[in-house]
């Protein structure tokens, strides 16, 4: 018996939340969809991370400052690693931010750089995890697909 499909996701942007939540949604797929890292942690401590299969986790999400998104981060990827080695991992970071978190676990995690756009965000959810895909599903042309700035600076 296949396990459920529950996915995590974790962004203060609300247009990447609001696309996911939707693009998983109409897959009948159960998401849990945080702007904080204090509120996933309130659904893990609930839930467990064990009922997800796909953790998909924007850095912003960590606060305003690279440095401490990065640290951040990889903490977490050294935490969950170890509790729930069989959850994917999907980082929507920075060139810095990938290097760092691929460093630690380049085997369960893919890291995302911004800028992107949602169809380049799509894709890479449809390769890392592609069960997710209906076999009909196609991606919709993106005549003025949409940009996913990087809005991650240090505020002094």
């Amino acid at each position: 018996m296949q396990k459920p499909q529950h996915i995590l996701v974790i962004a203060n942007d609300d247009t990447i939340r609001n696309l996911l939540e939707q693009f998983f949604i109409i897959r009948d797929i159960k998401v849990a969809t945080t702007r904080t890292l204090q509120q996933a942690e309130h659904i893990i401590d609930s839930w467990g991370l064990a009922p997800f299969n796909l953790a998909i986790i924007d850095t912003a999400a960590f606060g305003n400052c690279e440095s401490e998104q990065k640290s951040m981060a990889c903490h977490m990827l050294r935490e969950w690693s170890m509790k729930y080695p069989s959850v994917s991992i999907l980082f929507l970071g920075n060139p810095y931010q990938k290097r760092a978190i691929l460093k630690i676990r380049a085997d369960i995690v893919q890291c995302l750089v911004k800028p992107f756009n949602l169809e380049t965000l799509i894709d890479t959810i449809n390769d890392l995890y592609p069960n997710l895909r209906p076999a009909d599903f196609t991606s919709p042309p993106a005549p003025n697909a949409m940009l996913i700035p990087d809005m991650n600076t240090c505020l002094s």
